[in-house]
């Protein structure tokens, strides 16, 4: 079976030697702990788009309006006023590369929808607080 979608994907594969591209699959995929938008995250996403934040309404992008109605309801659950979110979270939660998930946060900072209150560091999620229209 793994050889058969092996062949399926060749023509995407950079690394065409089989142990190689299984090796890279394999590795990764035993950190995964829930599909994208299923773990504690993506419940709280779906909490998020149920009573979307006013600001979400501007953005066309569907990633960019889940990403401010997931902002949005981490700050209502928040502790504190503040709350941590990392770019690769993001990005699992609302299924988007971490790439597009650093510059879509960094537009929201932009936007004043959400305030970077302290930055990340490896291993360490970046503090948020959303200060955008409820």
């Amino acid at each position: 079976m793994e050889e058969e979608a092996y062949e399926k994907a060749l023509p995407a594969i950079t690394t065409k030697d089989f142990a190689v591209t299984w090796s890279d699959f394999r590795t990764p995929w035993k950190k995964v702990k829930s599909a994208a938008g299923e773990g504690e995250l993506g419940k709280i996403l779906a909490a998020g788009l149920q009573d979307l934040p006013t600001c979400a309404e501007g953005y066309g992008l569907t990633a960019l309006v889940e990403l401010v109605a997931l902002c949005c309801e981490l700050q209502r659950r928040a502790v504190m006023k503040s709350c941590w979110l990392s770019v690769r979270a993001a990005a699992a939660t609302v299924g988007i590369p971490t790439t597009k998930s650093h510059r879509l946060l960094w537009r929201l900072i932009h936007d004043n929808v959400i305030e970077r209150i302290k930055v990340g560091t490896h291993g360490r999620a970046s503090e948020y607080k959303f200060t955008g229209e409820v």
